[in-house]
């Protein structure tokens, strides 16, 4: 069991409390057992897939984004952007490591302004 999935487990475990959502109620919503959503809440068992972490996300009115990053996996829309071009998208992304959530804003911002264009 590592500290990240522990981490994730007890991020799931107090939201779905904080939501007065059962264990069982939310391993039926995004179609799991019980038992196993127990173990990822416990940390040990590693996050699940792609697929159970937005519905997770869904069910719990979290990010879906955040949640699959806390998880520590890319979400499948991102991995073609980074494989169709990946030497720019590496270099852009460790040159823009450490700027601010208003910074990103700002850069999407630009991004979406150029494909207008």
């Amino acid at each position: 069991m590592t500290k990240q999935h522990q981490e994730f487990g007890q991020f799931i475990r107090d939201h779905r409390e904080g939501m007065k959502i059962t264990l069982r109620q939310l391993a039926r919503d995004i179609e799991v057992s019980p038992t196993y959503l127990s173990q990822i809440e416990q940390g040990n068992f590693s996050p699940p897939s792609e697929e159970k972490i937005r519905l997770l996300a869904q069910h719990l009115k979290l990010d879906e984004d955040e949640l699959l990053a806390m998880a520590n996996k890319i979400p499948s829309d991102l991995k073609p952007i980074f494989t169709d071009q990946p030497r720019p998208v590496a270099d852009f992304l460790r040159t823009a490591k450490g700027l601010s959530e208003e910074d990103w804003e700002k850069l999407r911002k630009q991004a979406q302004e150029m494909q207008k264009e």
